[in-house]
């Protein structure tokens, strides 16, 4: 009996790891005040397309540095969405804009995600709110960024945005 509650006990730790991005909603906050608290919370907001994905080093990951501590000479490469920016409201941002995500692929042959990516789609628009993490831009799929057609009711609350600022990336 022992070993079966010990049994379900590892289970259940193991099961609830891998759900451990979870999203609250707050159904009875307007959906104004949700919008002011993220905006108040990114560092950058803006509407763009998924132009294409690059993979780049030097993007922090708590996980992946930990795992250095065994594996010396480990080193990484983050998945980064590159964003052709249509319009920002808080930034000021260029006209390409980089949006790293949870997925690595590691010098040792193998790779790492996690739940709480968002899952940006080539040539799909997006809303993003993003903040700054390392020296770069980050989404978490609890942001409030948004798909095209989940839009329409925000964009009058943001208000007026802004055209970009240069044709250089931004990290």
């Amino acid at each position: 009996m022992k070993k079966l509650a010990l049994g379900l006990l590892i289970l259940s730790l193991h099961v609830s790891a891998g759900f451990a991005c979870v999203c609250v909603d707050m159904p009875d906050i307007t959906l104004a005040d949700k919008l002011k608290w993220a905006v108040k919370d990114a560092d950058a907001i803006f509407l763009g397309s998924v132009d294409r994905f690059d993979f780049f080093q030097g993007v922090p990951n708590e996980y992946l540095e930990d795992e250095r501590k065994t594996n010396p000479g480990l080193t990484w490469e983050t998945k980064t969405a590159v964003f052709k920016v249509d319009s920002w409201w808080k930034g000021p941002l260029n006209a390409e804009a980089l949006i790293a995500t949870d997925i690595t692929r590691n010098s040792d042959g193998t790779g790492s995600a996690s739940s709480c990516d968002y899952g940006f789609e080539k040539g799909k628009t997006y809303l993003v709110f993003a903040r700054k993490h390392g020296g770069y831009m980050k989404n978490i799929a609890c942001s409030f960024t948004r798909r095209e057609d989940q839009i329409k009711e925000i964009l009058p609350l943001l208000g007026e945005s802004k055209n970009p600022v240069t044709s250089n990336p931004q990290k």
